[in-house]
Parts: C-alpha cells; sequence; structure tokens
C-alpha cells in the first residue's frame, strides 16, 4: 500500500516564533504577512504557489500548537497513520468550548461580534444555503484555529 507523505508546517511571525518551530516541522514565513489575516496569509500563499501532490497531508499550525493542542508530532503522524484513505484529519484541542455551544459560529460570536453576519454574507456569495446559527457541531466535526490536516483534494476546495 502507497503511504501518504506528510508536509506539517509551522507558521513564524518573527524570530523567536520561528526559534520555538522543532523536528518534523517546516518553517512557514509570516513576518511580513497582513496583521488581520493571521494564519490564513501564508496557507493562502502557500497553497496558491505550490503544486499539491496527491495523497500527501498537509497541515499549517501556529507557534502555539503544541502547547495547545498537547500533541507530538510523532502523536499526528499514529492517526495520519491510521488514517491512510481519509481527507482530513481534526486535532481539535478545546473540547469544553464544543460541549458548551451548539455549533463554533455561535462560540465565535462570542469572541468575534459579527462573525455569524460575515459567514452568512460569505456563504451567500458561495450560494450556499446553510444558517449557520442552526447548524450542529460535534466532536467530529469541529475544529478550531486551523488545527487540521488534509489532502489537496480538500485543499483545492478550501
Amino acid at each position: 500500500m502507497d503511504v501518504p507523505k506528510v508536509k506539517l508546517f509551522k507558521i513564524f511571525y518573527d524570530r523567536d516564533s520561528q526559534a520555538s518551530i522543532g523536528p518534523g516541522y517546516i518553517p512557514l514565513d509570516n513576518c511580513d504577512g497582513p496583521a488581520d489575516w493571521f494564519e490564513l496569509w501564508p496557507i493562502l500563499h502557500y497553497l496558491e504557489t505550490n503544486t499539491l501532490e496527491d495523497r500527501t497531508w498537509y497541515g499549517f499550525f501556529s507557534p502555539k500548537f503544541p502547547e495547545k493542542a498537547l500533541l507530538t508530532r510523532e502523536e499526528i503522524d499514529r492517526v495520519l497513520s491510521a488514517n491512510p484513505d481519509s481527507d482530513v484529519a481534526l486535532f481539535t484541542y478545546n473540547w469544553t468550548a464544543l460541549a458548551l455551544y451548539e455549533n463554533t459560529w455561535l462560540r465565535g460570536e462570542m469572541f468575534h461580534p459579527g462573525l455569524i453576519a460575515c459567514t452568512e454574507r460569505f456563504l451567500a456569495h458561495q450560494g450556499q444555503e446553510i444558517d449557520p446559527r442552526r447548524v450542529v457541531s460535534d466532536f467530529d466535526t469541529s475544529v478550531y484555529s486551523n488545527y487540521f490536516v488534509a489532502k489537496r483534494s480538500f485543499w483545492e476546495e478550501w
């Protein structure tokens, strides 16, 4: 069986966050990215300027991933190896937040007022008839902070 490759990137913003990148992660520079785009800018830039390979997992993590998710690179590799035919693997770290809110948009609205309205405009623009207030999230379908790893088929739609 063809074992998928794994490319995990760690986004950095300055010398300190660059120095915190441990072995097994590929540094991804965000020193000059727009501050209000956070991790989105380097992810989008990478996806637009690189050809993604088939049967390869890609993940883009913030410098705080190890302390938030409490996962090692080896643990991530074990999950991915155990699921070679999946397209996405979620590494959600905030189980309490998932349990307290019906979905991630409702929680997000508490900390980022206007998130739901922005999401509704985006979904309408995409021709999607989804009401973010009515979606029910669970532990298998939710993730925070871009803490997921996915294959090309997912990233091409993302």
